[in-house]
């Protein structure tokens, strides 16, 4: 709130006073009507802190993107509803609860494909780990998740989220590529 009226004010009279904290969420905070230029990370695993974030953002119309999403496939109708992307953090994780499902997890991407949420698959949150996004994907697919789906969730999904797709993501002309 303090955000936008900082920028409002600065934009409806260049004479106030420059604060470098709301000058920092320019582009993040809509001060109208448009969409924001750049997305908001909500790190939310828990379906009460998804469901949270979900409100916060929808309440100050922020693009946002939920980081982590364990819980991601209890509210994927909301997720869906406002359009909010999810980068799940690993599937190589074991269950949260003691009556979980095994396999909770690893089919993860697969009900949030079928759910038509916007997901792609990280490793996890530290980045000697990239090396285990192969096998993320690998066993998302052995648990239900299309191939296919499973490339783009590590490859054009990705990009598409983060808001980098014309210049990575896919291979093609103009596109930066690594091939390895």
């Amino acid at each position: 709130v303090a955000a936008r009226a900082y920028l409002v004010a600065k934009a409806a009279d260049p004479a106030v006073p420059v604060d470098v904290r709301w000058e920092a969420m320019r582009g993040v905070v809509p001060t109208g009507d448009e969409q924001p230029e750049r997305p908001v990370y909500f790190e939310a695993s828990d379906y009460d802190q998804i469901v949270a974030a979900v409100a916060f953002a929808a309440e100050f119309k922020l693009r946002a993107i939920v980081v982590g999403g364990r819980d991601a496939w209890l509210c994927a109708e909301l997720l869906k509803k406002h359009h909010i992307p999810v980068i799940v953090n690993s599937v190589l994780l074991m269950p949260k609860r003691d009556d979980s499902a095994y396999d909770e997890v690893y089919q993860l991407p697969k009900k949030l494909h079928e759910a038509g949420v916007t997901f792609c698959l990280a490793s996890g949150e530290e980045t000697p780990h990239e090396r285990n996004l192969p096998y993320a994907a690998a066993m998302a697919v052995a648990y239900g998740l299309d191939p296919v789906a499973a490339l783009k969730a590590v490859t054009l999904w990705p990009a598409q989220i983060l808001g980098v797709e014309a210049s990575l993501g896919s291979i093609e002309v103009g596109k930066s590529a690594t091939l390895i």
